[in-house]
């Protein structure tokens, strides 16, 4: 990040960003927890190098144990590239951070305060095809929140627990099963509840809210 890019983005992009909520987790990326829901806006370098920025917003589920809010898939957020963003001079980076900011209040913010419940986490859930194994565990979570029959969520659960459901298992695929296992447990025992509060205050606390 250029030296006069930081203080840019703290001019333009903190004080609203700081009223709506958010904390600066890193120098161009903000966190704001809203009830269930974990809201992350991040300023990104263009994936095709260069000067150009882009603009990530993303929601993910607190409670999910595998919750990297980098990466969440379609549907729970967006990536803006404009032409106009860049970052080559100071002059530049204080222009393309003004437009960025006013981005964030006409469109991101709303879209943010839009998607604050578990409902509508479930509502902007991708196409089953687009979802990964770990999307899968998130999204059978959520379910069980939003106050699905747990015997189902179990049922689902199982299924990702299981080895002959990979093609090669992975570090993060053993990670995935121990999880689903231990909520398949969970709700046999009747404590799903207090795992999934464990879980969310797990997150918390790596994020730092």
């Amino acid at each position: 990040m250029p030296d006069y890019l930081r203080p840019a983005i703290t001019r333009e992009l903190v004080p609203v960003l700081k009223q709506a909520g958010f904390t600066r987790s890193k120098p161009a990326h903000f966190l704001r927890a809203d009830g269930d829901i974990l809201h992350s806006i991040a300023l990104i370098r263009s994936r095709y190098g260069g000067d150009n920025l882009m603009l990530a917003y993303r929601i993910g589920l607190l409670c999910d144990p595998l919750l990297d809010i980098d990466n969440q898939p379609a549907g729970l957020g967006d990536i803006i590239q404009n032409r106009g963003w860049y970052a080559a001079t100071e002059k530049d980076a204080q222009q393309s951070l003004a437009a960025i900011r006013d981005n964030c209040i006409a469109h991101i913010l709303p879209w943010l305060a839009a998607h604050n419940s578990i409902p509508a986490y479930l509502a902007a859930q991708p196409d089953p095809k687009q979802r990964s194994n770990a999307d899968d565990l998130a999204y059978s979570i959520a379910r069980l929140c939003d106050g699905e029959d747990p015997a189902i969520i179990r049922r689902d659960c199982t299924h990702l627990a299981d080895p002959t459901h990979y093609w090669e298992i992975t570090t993060h695929e053993t990670v995935l099963m121990q999880h689903a296992l231990a909520l398949v447990a969970a709700i046999d025992a009747g404590v799903w509840q207090p795992l999934l509060a464990r879980w969310a205050t797990e997150n918390r606390r790596h994020y730092r809210l």
